[in-house]
């Protein structure tokens, strides 16, 4: 399947992808905080999301737990850091928006049946990083909250509402 070919070209290239988002963040006034951030620290961070985005695309977790366990921590510890969520989110953006141009911009997609299955695949991308957004912001959330922490059940009623009314249904 193509999604298979695209997620394995992200992961093979992880390493690359990884030195672009830390070159963005290093020089963007939109990402302050995380520039005051050990590099090795954000190397590791964004090669994490890179290397495993298969594991959470391919994988057959239809309710999203694992990503939405491991956004919500993300989210909490971007709190405890005191990393403004308008910068987390934007961090998050830019994995995205490098993903997608780095797998356009190298000649990856070659016709137009490519095309049409590879904007497919963007599409899930997109829903990826959407519920990435959510899962982080709600346990950002969670902390800055007058330190209030969100108890694994209602965690789970959050996430089961969350999906069970997502508004962009992507077929498999």
């Amino acid at each position: 399947m193509l999604y298979e070919k695209f997620t394995r070209l992200i992961e093979e290239h992880a390493e690359y992808l990884t030195r672009r988002w830390l070159d963005e963040v290093k020089m963007n006034s939109a990402t302050k905080s995380y520039q005051k951030l050990p590099e090795n620290v954000l190397r590791e961070r964004v090669f994490t999301v890179y290397k495993n985005l298969g594991e959470y695309m391919l994988s057959d977790d239809s309710n999203y737990e694992k990503c939405a366990r491991h956004y919500f921590n993300l989210g909490q510890e971007r709190a405890k850091e005191e990393i403004p969520l308008n910068e987390v989110i934007y961090a998050l953006i830019l994995s995205r928006v490098l993903l997608w141009n780095y797998i356009s911009e190298n000649g990856f997609i070659d016709g137009a049946l490519e095309l049409h299955n590879a904007l497919n695949f963007y599409q899930k991308i997109n829903a990826f990083f959407d519920k990435a957004l959510y899962f982080s912001s709600l346990g950002y959330e969670s902390i800055s909250s007058n330190d209030r922490k969100i108890d694994e059940s209602e965690f789970i009623g959050k996430t089961a509402k969350a999906l069970s009314h997502w508004i962009i249904k992507i077929p498999q």
